[in-house]
């Protein structure tokens, strides 16, 4: 099966969503950690959960966690990142399906997901 070249998944996607979250979210943990997430949940082929579920793009987020992720980012102390996140996607109110499409948004979806991980990523 083939899929995107995991070389150009990082330089495409992963260290440009990280670089426009910023510094606090970015480094090499979060490039392997992403990268490596990306490998075992898609394979880097699949945009779509097999089997039919709803889990959507390389990092395979449900629309659920999609939601409750940007709803989380609406309160005040996170509105810069909000829109660091936001700004990642084509429109101002992005909808789960653009994370299948949109390689930068999803990385930094998938990044979101990961922000309030126990214990905190190293430098």
């Amino acid at each position: 099966m083939s899929g995107i070249s995991p070389i150009d998944l990082l330089d495409e996607a992963v260290r440009p969503a990280l670089g426009a979250l910023g510094d606090r979210w970015a480094g090499r943990s979060a490039e392997q950690l992403l990268m490596g997430i990306a490998a075992v949940e898609s394979g880097l082929h699949k945009l779509r959960q097999y089997g039919g579920g709803p889990a959507i793009g390389f990092w395979q987020m449900e629309p659920f966690t999609f939601r409750d992720i940007l709803k989380r980012l609406d309160r005040e102390q996170y509105a810069d990142l909000r829109l660091s996140l936001v700004c990642l996607a084509t429109v101002q109110e992005p909808e789960p399906g653009e994370m299948a499409w949109n390689l930068r948004f999803a990385a930094g979806m998938a990044r979101m997901k990961l922000r309030d991980a126990k214990p905190r990523l190293p430098e």
